[in-house]
């Protein structure tokens, strides 16, 4: 049975709407008239713009933008890579006729010397590929590839199902190579010397001195081949100046425009700024522009739709507005996720194991990124088949939420073979995980190595009871002071922190209070991050025996103010170690940390001993060594003296010696004048 197809003024300009029966499928249309709704889509009575007004270089553009929109289109539909590249090769009128009405809709565009940007393209073309779907639904590749031909096709759909799948059916889809690296060739033309003139083009030279190889352009025209059409006044310089004015610095634009090129077809005005201002609202530091593009070039190429849903997703997950600005500056590439098939799986895998999803999104967003089958369980699995609980991995993961980044043949089984070797338990792991996060032969095997020889001895499990009995001894010796010494204790999450002993007998004050500074605030931690304390617990013995350089001991004062009028006290650093030598020490400390509001916290964790008792005993404490000293000896005011009196005796010596040469000489000299 034929289904006619009747003439209409209105709807699609060349294609009208077909009828056709489901047990056999038979499309004959009048040539005539496929032929003559194709001419009047072009015909200037129809409004149509002439693209003889149309330099060719941007015809050329324009033609492999509708090229990507038409690729893109066939692919949502259900195509393969393969069959869309074959349909594309296939179908050059059709992309003739898609620019042709490109330039119908946006003829005030082309009359004032403006190019359409990618979006303005797609805006305008894929409203119309999908009336074309509603109109044909399955012979649209037919119709795409015959046109401005009738498509022809007689298939019985009974013989369709029952037709088997083939090796030679499957290998007849693909095309063959020259077909579908013919537009990509094209367009590797315009990069190579093979013009009349023998120069390239001036937006290939721009991108030489940005500082861009000529072979890493050729691997971005291969990936996106309408790069190599972009106009240089047009589209490449104005969004390149725009991300050095955003501070990016110019050795970074290649990096950029390799991953996204797709950004020099975006409209500034139209499409990124706006999309900036968008981000900007949902979070976005406006100040860090620079280090978030760079991180992440396709950001400013999603549509609003896609940000706004991975934005529900994160407050829908329990984030703060602050938390979710820090996630999307720090790891802006979250966007790319998808919500339905990425996040919210990883989501609810995370919640089976009873972890708190907002923690681990706000410490470690790039973990919801990983592959649930190839990633995260096989890192669960290791840990649970070496006897840790899911309790135990939860906790775990709270405190290091990059544990899951990690390799697992390359980094968590060397490491935790080692880890075998040492006499630590298998609890220390859960309360310290960050040790997966050290360089196993940089860090771990040498520092251990160095504690071992200097004879440190590691807590085990065997000793904690002996370290409980003892409690109440060390207890005894703080009669007066253990108030003190408890005081804000219980302010403190001891989760996973190490209780460091540091002994200042014999030290310099200034170089032992940087040390410390540096462990209270963690900072000798990969996961240090300045906005969190994650710094240990710092105990200090020995105050009394400090020790400083030069006459400080005299010279240096402490000074404070009562708060009524004329009193201004002073105190010498002599004065103040008789009376409490631990403010020394956490006055040199506190002065070497930020002044903000984790001063206060970090201040707890810090706890000072004249001697060498203290009442944490029953701690897993672990010594510190400090660094080989690479300053001058100190010399105490005794022996500088004899140093000045031996200098002063040479002197001496040295100018009685000049003095019986004079003599000599004078007596020489008297003789054989006489």
């Amino acid at each position: 049975m034929k289904a006619s197809v009747p003439f209409r003024s209105s709807g699609v300009p060349f294609l009208s709407r077909t009828t056709f029966l489901q047990s056999r499928t038979e499309l004959t249309v009048p040539q005539k008239v496929f032929f003559s709704r194709a001419k009047h889509a072009e015909s200037p009575i129809d409004g149509s713009f002439s693209l003889r007004l149309v330099p060719p270089t941007l015809l050329a553009a324009e033609k492999e933008e509708a090229k990507a929109v038409l690729t893109l289109f066939l692919k949502k539909q259900g195509l393969s890579n393969a069959v869309a590249a074959r349909t594309i090769n296939k179908s050059d009128a059709f992309v003739d006729h898609l620019v042709s009405r490109l330039h119908s809709v946006h003829k005030s565009r082309y009359l004032v010397g403006r190019e359409l940007t990618t979006l303005e393209i797609r805006d305008a073309l894929i409203p119309y590929l999908e009336t074309l779907l509603d109109e044909y639904g399955q012979i649209l590749v037919d119709v795409v590839e015959n046109f401005p031909d009738p498509p022809v096709k007689e298939k019985s759909e009974e013989n369709v199902q029952k037709q088997p799948v083939t090796e030679n059916s499957v290998a007849s889809v693909s095309p063959s190579t020259p077909t579908v690296d013919s537009r990509k060739l094209k367009a590797l033309a315009r990069v190579s010397d093979v013009t009349p003139t023998g120069k390239l083009p001036s937006h290939i030279v721009y991108l030489l001195e940005l500082g861009m190889e000529l072979e890493a352009i050729r691997v971005v025209i291969r990936k996106f081949p309408a790069f190599a059409y972009y106009s240089l006044e047009g589209k490449i310089r104005p969004v390149v100046e725009f991300l050095l004015d955003l501070g990016v610095p110019k050795e970074d634009i290649p990096t950029i425009l390799t991953k996204r090129p797709q950004l020099c077809g975006i409209s500034l005005t139209e499409n990124l700024i706006p999309t900036m201002a968008f981000l900007e609202e949902l979070g976005v530091d406006k100040k860090q522009w620079a280090k978030v593009i760079y991180r992440f070039p396709p950001l400013l190429t999603y549509s609003r739709q896609k940000l706004k849903a991975t934005v529900d997703f994160l407050y829908e997950m329990g984030l703060s507005a602050d938390n979710v600005s820090k996630v999307l500056t720090r790891c802006p590439n979250i966007i790319s996720y998808s919500v339905e098939d990425k996040l919210r799986p990883t989501a609810d895998y995370f919640r089976s194991l009873n972890v708190d999803v907002a923690l681990l999104l706000h410490r470690a967003p790039q973990t919801f990124g990983l592959s649930i089958e190839g990633n995260l369980k096989p890192v669960t699995e290791f840990f649970l088949e070496r006897g840790y609980s899911l309790g135990d991995v939860a906790t775990m993961i709270s405190r290091y939420g990059a544990l899951y980044t990690f390799s697992l043949p390359e980094n968590l089984m060397p490491k935790w073979e080692f880890f075998l070797t040492m006499v630590y338990p298998k609890s220390e792991l859960i309360k310290f995980p960050q040790y997966f996060g050290y360089s196993l032969e940089d860090r771990i095997k040498p520092r251990y190595e160095t504690m071992r020889n200097c004879g440190v001895q590691f807590p085990h499990r065997r000793k904690l009871p002996i370290a409980w009995r003892n409690m109440s001894t060390a207890a005894q010796s703080f009669n007066g002071n253990l108030k003190k010494a408890l005081a804000g204790l219980r302010r403190i999450n001891l989760e996973g922190l190490r209780w460091r002993v540091f002994d200042a007998k014999g030290q310099v004050l200034g170089r032992l209070a940087s040390q410390i500074s540096t462990v209270v605030q963690g900072k000798d931690k990969p996961t240090y991050t300045p906005n969190r304390d994650e710094g240990d617990m710092c105990i200090v013995i020995n105050a009394k025996d400090v020790c400083v350089t030069g006459r400080k001991m005299t010279d240096k004062f402490y000074r404070w103010h009562t708060g009524y009028i004329g009193h201004l006290k002073e105190r010498s650093l002599k004065d103040q170690m008789v009376k409490d030598p631990t403010e020394v020490i956490r006055k040199a400390v506190l002065r070497m940390l930020p002044r903000n509001k984790l001063r206060d916290d970090r201040d707890r964790k810090l706890r000072i001993f004249a001697d060498s008792e203290h009442p944490f005993g029953d701690r897993p404490l672990e010594p510190y060594l400090m660094p080989a000293r690479q300053v001058r000896e100190m010399r105490p005011r005794a022996r500088r003296a004899m140093i000045r009196a031996q200098k002063k005796a040479e002197q001496q010596e040295q100018a009685t010696t000049n003095t019986r040469k004079g003599k000599k000489r004078e007596e020489a000299e008297a003789e054989l004048s006489a």
